[in-house]
């Protein structure tokens, strides 16, 4: 079992959404393990129950049930079990045969408090099935009704707790009106009645409940408030939280003792009701931190959710200056975790533009933040602002470009993002340029032999299948295909696949020299060829397959669509590998604007 300190449990279990298990951890630490009610007597023989009887009732054929009882079956018979150890009772209540539910009574009452293996009564399965009419007999001829209302599974669960998980809300209504004690018993998930209609948005029920619990001793504590604000949070029901808020004001004071702040945690799942509801009734909650380190609107900034940050702003506009525990503030989160409509929707308000080169405990702004965790589409709505300074240095010394030029094997989208500061013409920071001018400590160049090996290979399978194909094509030429336009495609665009290969392969041997500068030079110039040599060895490919099935037209055409489609797309792939690595001209960086906006929708 997990060692770790409950309270800690719950706060990591309530942010991932996974509260259940953090409560039925508890139930199983408190129980040590649940039991099935299965007894281990030695033996492998099952219960089994007689075939006609079990098929009489199954199908609900009240008149051969009759007859069987009439042959020669007593109330011992009618005990029988099937392997899970249900009962005839069980069975019938489960498909809602009421006539045959009242005839099973009437011929052996005491059937109603028998428990299958799971510790489940017919009244359990009636009410989990959702068959009320049903739920009422047994009720009704309960002769210690409370018992069975109140009595519980082998997880814990009532009937009522079974008719609400599987939102019966009518017979969930009857039980609680049959027995309103029942309201706050836990179940194994440490879940009361009371709770699973929150979770459910069953606002009437939930508001009957309320109102008896009023009246009681058996008022759910500060932890039970708390799940239960969480679970019609969770669930975004509005007329439960509308309830809570009125009958529990406690969980929404500025000095709760909650470990979850309700409007932080609304915020978090995007439920604009709910903040909208809770703000009305406390905004001082917009000013509580959690213990992550985020205030409520910094949880917004984080998920994207643009309409809560107004929200907030409208009724906290001060709150634009929250830091986190990082120093951060709403524009760093949002650049952190790429959420690049909120980005573009602060850039392009007034309101948001103290924000903007702001810094954090480490000298960060967000356009570093965006840089280091690569998100492109984030960094190139910010780089576009006039207002960005792209030379911020942070306490190291860096700028956004050294950021990005920190990682040894960048990822492609981080490659983009360089691409894109490059652009625009971002600069590199003076501690970076002179380390870059005096280290003598090169990187190792050993990792670098598997990526040059490779493209040595494929350079030479290219070469090798463009001079297969420029050799036999004379063998096969006629006097027809010389003035063929899709040949002379086929002749120049193999040739051009051939010697570009063949620089290629020459190049990257320059590579192997042990000269980290050779090395990198080498590989600069060598991939844009070997993407061109790709490229042109593709179209040729295309050619020639196009001029041995011209006679047909609905070939030809699959061949040229299809072919147009894998160039374009590997294209895509090598587009920034071919690009310049600067774009000093505010022209040149609108003309390509385009082919690298397509290259982030593509690697989104």
């Amino acid at each position: 079992m997990d060692s770790q300190p409950s309270s800690t449990r719950f706060v990591a279990c309530s942010a991932s959404g996974d509260i259940d298990m953090f409560y039925y951890d508890r139930f199983r630490e408190k129980e040590e393990g649940i039991s099935n009610h299965i007894v281990d007597n030695g033996s492998s023989v099952m219960l089994s129950m007689n075939p006609k009887l079990y098929r009489a009732v199954r199908s609900g054929d009240i008149e051969l049930f009759r007859r069987l009882h009439l042959e020669d079956m007593d109330c011992a018979d009618l005990e029988q079990q099937v392997p899970q150890g249900n009962t005839v009772l069980h069975i019938a209540a489960h498909s809602g045969n009421d006539p045959l539910v009242k005839c099973i009574l009437q011929l052996c009452p005491d059937l109603i408090k028998s428990k299958n293996t799971n510790g489940n009564l017919p009244l359990h399965i009636a009410a989990a099935a959702g068959n009320l009419s049903t739920v009422e007999i047994l009720v009704s001829a309960d002769q210690q009704q409370s018992v069975s209302l109140r009595e519980k599974d082998s997880n814990h669960d009532t009937a009522l707790h079974l008719a609400l998980q599987n939102r019966y809300e009518e017979v969930a209504f009857y039980l609680f009106e049959a027995d309103q004690e029942v309201t706050h018993y836990m179940n194994g998930f440490f879940k009361s009645p009371l709770h699973i209609a929150a979770e459910a948005g069953y606002a009437e029920l939930f508001k009957r409940m309320m109102e008896i619990s009023a009246g009681s001793h058996d008022v759910p504590d500060e932890e039970s408030k708390q799940r239960i604000i969480m679970a019609a949070i969770h669930g975004k029901n509005g007329g439960v939280l509308d309830v809570i808020l009125e009958k529990w004001p406690s969980l929404v004071t500025p000095d709760n003792s909650c470990q979850i702040n309700p409007l932080s945690l609304a915020a978090f799942t995007g439920y604009l009701e709910g903040v909208q509801k809770i703000l009305e009734k406390s905004r001082h909650l917009a000013y509580l931190r959690h213990e992550n380190g985020f205030f409520t609107i910094h949880q917004a900034s984080k998920k994207g959710h643009i309409q809560i940050i107004q929200e907030l702003l409208k009724h906290c506009p001060d709150s634009i200056e929250l830091l986190n525990s990082k120093k951060q503030n709403i524009l760093h989160v949002a650049a952190k975790y790429g959420k690049s409509k909120t980005v573009r929707y602060m850039l392009k308000n007034p309101e948001f533009e103290m924000l903007i080169n702001k810094k954090d405990y480490k000298g960060n702004t967000p356009l570093h933040l965006a840089s280091e965790k690569g998100h492109p589409e984030v960094v190139s709505d910010y780089i576009w602002d006039s207002r960005v300074n792209l030379q911020v240095l942070n306490i190291k010394g860096s700028t956004a470009l050294d950021v990005v030029n920190n990682s040894v094997y960048p990822s492609y989208r981080k490659r983009l993002t360089w691409l894109i500061l490059r652009y625009a013409g971002a600069p590199q920071g003076k501690n970076a340029s002179i380390m870059k001018r005096h280290s003598r400590n090169y990187p190792d160049l050993g990792p670098y032999d598997n990526r040059i090996n490779t493209f040595i290979l494929v350079a030479i399978l290219v070469a090798t299948v463009a001079f297969a194909a420029g050799v036999t094509a004379p063998n096969n030429m006629t006097s027809s295909l010389v003035h063929n336009a899709m040949f002379h495609v086929f002749v120049i665009t193999n040739t051009i696949a051939m010697y570009s290969s063949i620089i290629v392969v020459v190049a990257l041997i320059w590579s192997q020299l042990s000269d980290f500068h050779l090395l990198r030079a080498s590989l600069q110039f060598a991939v844009p060829v070997l993407g061109l040599a790709l490229a042109m060895m593709s179209i040729a490919f295309t050619a020639g397959v196009f001029l041995i099935v011209r006679e047909n037209a609905m070939l030809s055409i699959f061949v040229l669509v299809f072919a147009s489609i894998g160039i374009l797309t590997m294209l895509v792939l090598f587009t920034p590998l071919f690009l310049p690595s600067s774009l000093p001209h505010r022209i040149l960086r609108y003309v390509f604007y385009y082919p690298v906006l397509l290259l982030i929708k593509v690697t989104r």
